[in-house]
């Protein structure tokens, strides 16, 4: 597949949607262990992004620089265009903040029921990211739960909406590493539309 007038691809990223079997995007080390089974090498430090979506089936975006075997026959490429400024998005997410006296990473406060404190942390990671969020987000939240690590819990974000970008560079370092913590669970990858 090439790519469409004025866009090109990233550093060679691609992406495949994999059907997951019902149930796994509730279990997050249940997915965890399907996906880092499928693509991490051992000894190797992770080199994909993925997460997890509820369509009419569950499935799983993974986005790499390679694939293995018929995934990457599958793989289609990521394409950015830098003439074009703005985009929709979806990023799951899992907004954390770290405790100075502790040092320890904790959810973000719930103050009001627009949930302020998590749409101010994309606020401040889109800045960062070489984009600002345009208009009203999507967010939708719930609280997911690791049993397997110790009660580890995961404040699991799904956030949408149109982006502007404004620096290129750092939105596609954004686009290629991702966005926030969690990353091993699934969390930071951003999708555009």
């Amino acid at each position: 597949m090439s790519a469409l007038p004025g866009s090109r691809h990233l550093s060679e990223l691609k992406e495949v949607m994999l059907a997951l079997p019902d149930g796994t995007l509730r279990e997050p080390q249940r997915f965890h262990a399907a996906i880092y089974g499928a693509f991490a090498e051992p000894g190797r430090p992770r080199d994909f992004l993925f997460k997890g979506l509820h369509l009419s089936a569950e499935v799983a975006i993974v986005r790499a620089r390679a694939f293995r075997g018929d995934l990457g026959l599958q793989a289609r490429p990521v394409t950015y265009d830098r003439g074009r400024g703005a985009y929709d998005f979806h990023l799951t997410a899992a907004p954390q903040y770290r405790d100075q006296a502790s040092q320890k990473l904790r959810f973000l406060p719930i103050a009001d029921e627009r949930l302020s404190h998590h749409l101010a942390w994309l606020q401040r990671k889109a800045t960062a990211c070489g984009f600002l969020v345009d208009g009203d987000i999507g967010l939708e939240r719930g609280i997911l739960s690791v049993p397997q690590k110790g009660g580890l819990a995961v404040d699991h974000c799904e956030f949408s909406g149109r982006l502007v970008v404004t620096d290129h560079d750092r939105f596609e370092t954004a686009l290629e590493q991702g966005i926030g913590p969690r990353g091993a669970y699934g969390y930071g990858l951003l999708s555009l539309y």
